[in-house]
């Protein structure tokens, strides 16, 4: 497959993977990151993830399993796939954790692209909350109404206790 479009990205070996990592994170979080979906396809460990978000890794991409085009592919699917999901794009800068953390901003690649590290930035969060009156995300992903219909008391009973 030469390029990734919205009408082959579903074709690709990596899609399945991609899209059961983006379901699995749907179910408990209303908010897919590229580093969350590369720490669920196992490209990058949580203390690889630590050790970056720390500054002890000079860019994510160093530490990644698989080459750069890989990685450039599967953030392209995840961006067509968080497309045909209806999540909206966002984009986030992260900061490195820590001592004087909060003014150095972390790189994700080697080149320091502009475009590609916007693509790893790039946070996709759903339009409705789990547990809200419209539960698109929650049809989509196939759970059934009255577990989010529990999440939804459990938020109101949560809530009444914080403001009690």
């Amino acid at each position: 497959m030469k390029s990734i479009t919205a009408a082959n990205y579903q074709k690709h070996q990596f899609y399945p993977a991609i899209a059961g990592a983006v379901q699995a994170i749907l179910k408990t979080n209303t908010v897919v990151t590229p580093v969350e979906v590369l720490l669920r396809l196992q490209r990058i460990t949580k203390q690889q993830h630590d050790d970056w978000r720390f500054g002890r890794i000079p860019y994510l991409e160093r530490v990644c399993v698989g080459n750069l085009s890989k990685l450039s592919v599967i953030l392209r699917i995840l961006d067509h796939h968080a497309c045909a999901l209806g999540l909206k794009p966002s984009q986030t800068v992260y900061h490195k954790w820590g001592r004087g953390g909060k003014h150095i901003i972390l790189r994700f690649s080697k080149s320091g692209a502009p475009a590609l590290e916007a693509a790893y930035s790039r946070h996709y969060v759903a339009r409705a909350r789990p547990g809200t009156e419209n539960q698109t995300a929650a049809t989509t992903l196939g759970a059934p109404p009255d577990s989010t219909q529990q999440l939804d008391v459990q938020k109101k009973a949560s809530h009444k206790a914080r403001e009690s």
